[in-house]
């Protein structure tokens, strides 16, 4: 994949998309990681006026898991579609930023993303006690989307729904667990406890793949945006319910499992409220495991494929150390069982 300078790209796909003259004002890049670009895009309409908007592209690099802009764009326009708090995507595009890089754009919205500010700042503390029901109402949104419900989406290709989440879930970590470069005996115990636990008959039905309170945009007025979807596709819904839950994503509020906010069993209900219905507590925990194993890949994959090309990448060797938390998180899960506590 060539990168490209997608400034003037972009003036002139803004303008034929819009039949209105587009002028860059200034492009800054949000984020990057493997096989996405996030971009921050000021432009002046001629007739339209000033407008800020979010670029997402493909991008070099992959990552296991992560899917394609297009895919994630056609998922967003369903669950916008649906109601979610979710900018909806338009202006669909190819080649903007790289040679064969699918990209869309998004309608810009302030809020504060930090979770570790979302869980802990004062100015949020009355939005933090509707939070957690806000994001319960949403997951049961999603969670309706499902390959009966939507058999367009269901029948793309490369994207055929799983008939069993759990046990494709648990292949696909064999795998990577299998090509890593170096032994690690400890994600290979992990994997072993998944394969001897495996849930069975999950529903399936739409997710995102990677829920928590690092993707949100939050403001005073409450939820302004459900972001990171990179992850999206067909799964089962405790997935969902479980990511949110993972000690890393509570913001050092352990006490609090849902997201530093709040406890289980009131998000539950809500949820149930919302039109969900919560699966049994040990596909939870579960995936809590799963989940935990699949972060731990995440932080060393990259980080041998630096040291495998001669590459001296500080970043990516450095995020390696959160291999040895999400390790000791899945070893902990997996020891415990889901405990009266259920911390």
């Amino acid at each position: 994949m060539q990168m490209r300078q997608p400034g003037p790209r972009i003036e002139a796909h803004v303008a034929n998309e819009t039949g209105d003259f587009a002028t860059l004002r200034q492009l800054d890049l949000l984020g990057r990681s493997a096989g996405r670009q996030t971009w921050r895009v000021d432009l002046t309409l001629a007739r339209a006026g000033d407008l800020r908007c979010v670029l997402r592209s493909d991008g070099p690099g992959f990552r296991p898991g992560v899917v394609g802009c297009e895919r994630e764009r056609q998922a967003l326009e369903v669950v916008a579609a649906l109601g979610m708090t979710v900018p909806p995507p338009r202006w669909p595009a190819l080649g903007l930023c790289a040679t064969d890089a699918h990209a869309f754009f998004q309608p810009w919205r302030e809020g504060i993303s930090d979770g570790d500010r979302i869980v802990r700042a004062s100015s949020l503390i009355d939005v933090r006690k509707g939070l957690m029901a806000t994001l319960a109402g949403q997951l049961a949104v999603l969670h309706r989307v499902t390959p009966v419900s939507h058999p367009s989406l269901a029948e793309l290709p490369d994207w055929q729904p799983p008939d069993a989440p759990a046990e494709h879930a648990a292949a696909m970590l064999r795998r990577r667990i299998e090509h890593l470069r170096e032994p690690r005996p400890e994600l290979a115990w992990a994997w072993a406890w998944l394969s001897d636990n495996l849930p069975t008959g999950s529903p399936v039905s739409l997710v995102h793949g990677d829920f928590h309170v690092g993707n949100l945009l939050v403001s005073n007025a409450g939820l302004e945006a459900i972001v990171g979807w990179s992850r999206t596709g067909w799964g089962c819904p405790a997935l969902d319910l479980a990511a949110i839950s993972l000690r890393r994503w509570r913001f050092d509020e352990l006490g609090l499992p849902v997201g530093g906010l709040g406890r289980r069993e009131p998000f539950y209900a809500a949820y149930d409220k919302a039109g969900g219905t919560t699966p049994d507590r040990a596909h939870i925990h579960w995936w809590e495991v799963a989940l935990s194993v699949r972060h731990a890949l995440d932080a060393v994959e990259p980080a041998e494929a630096a040291l495998a090309a001669g590459v001296a990448d500080l970043d990516r060797l450095l995020a390696a150390r959160r291999a040895v938390e999400w390790s000791f998180e899945a070893l902990r899960l997996a020891a415990r069982g889901p405990a009266p506590a259920w911390n």
